[in-house]
């Protein structure tokens, strides 16, 4: 029997560990003032299309005290998270990661009563130990650009603990389209109530450009830029409706277990791509973090 919970689950993990990439990425090509509100705004496509698809009834009004304050702390989560991303590399700020579904993990394991098997929960941990193995650095300190890193995951595991009291099965698409067109209101607010930072600027091209040459490349690039900021809004919004849907199949403990192995994927990956040898500890974190998933899945 497929347990829908875990494919929710493990698909929230899989979007999470290519999406800071993406964002990094796109932060090269465009300023936070920019990005950061066609993020949010953009991503209520796919929720708007899942709401028309999959949404039942719900009582919108019942729930704002959990949607209204949810949405401050997802808004402010972003503008936090973008903030240390635009000026730190992003396998020191994906370090934090495992704050935010290790916040959910607890709330869920004493507030939820989702009735966890013992041989489950001991899967959940050994993923949350192997992973802050795996991504742990020696030398790493913490300074002032990676501060904003830890304040976002609280603030987006806040944000859940207000989102687990208002998504149920029949509906856990619309109270995630409510909360994130709210944050983006503000998200959109903040930004245009700042300059935009001197060091963040688009990579237009320079006004002496003016060959065939570059205006070929002009029209090449722009569609692609637009595919590209499609595809990261899509996966920033796919993992809000993934995990709400593991949330509402009472999969919030072990569903944040599983997101908390992502940040060990991307920073292997990149430390593949990089050619970087991993140390014991790291292969010993991995070990027991894929033992744990197994555990999990059982």
């Amino acid at each position: 029997m497929l347990n829908y919970g875990l494919e929710a689950a493990l698909g929230s993990m899989l979007l999470i560990a290519v999406d800071g990439v993406i964002a990094k990425y796109m932060l090269r090509r465009f300023s936070m003032n920019a990005y950061v509100p066609m993020v949010l705004a953009i991503g209520l496509l796919p929720m708007l299309a899942a709401q028309y698809l999959y949404g039942g009834s719900y009582n919108l009004v019942l729930y704002l005290k959990y949607i209204i304050p949810g949405s401050i702390f997802l808004a402010a989560g972003y503008i936090l998270y973008y903030k240390a991303l635009s000026q730190a590399e992003v396998s020191k700020v994906t370090i934090f990661s495992n704050i935010q579904p290790l916040i959910i993990f607890i709330f869920g394991l004493f507030f939820l009563n989702e009735g966890i098997s013992a041989i489950p929960l001991l899967g959940g941990m050994l993923i949350f130990i192997g992973s802050t193995l795996g991504i742990y650095e020696k030398g790493i300190k913490i300074d002032r650009r990676l501060v904003p890193a830890v304040f976002a995951n609280v603030s987006w595991g806040i944000y859940w603990i207000f989102m687990a009291g208002s998504v149920n099965q029949s509906n856990y698409v619309l109270p995630l389209l409510v909360a994130r067109a709210i944050a983006s209101v503000i998200v959109m607010i903040f930004y245009l109530s700042i300059k935009s930072p001197a060091h963040q600027k688009t990579t237009a091209p320079r006004p002496n450009s003016k060959s065939a040459v570059h205006k070929a490349l002009a029209i090449t690039v722009l569609p692609l830029t637009m595919l590209a900021v499609l595809i990261g809004s899509f996966v920033d919004s796919g993992i809000n409706l993934t995990f709400s849907l593991a949330i509402s199949l009472s999969f919030a403990v072990l569903g944040s277990a599983i997101i908390a192995f992502a940040p060990m994927i991307t920073a292997v990956i990149g430390r593949i791509a990089f050619k970087d040898e991993l140390k014991p500890y790291q292969i010993l974190g991995l070990v027991m973090a894929v033992i744990g998933a197994a555990l999990v899945a059982i």
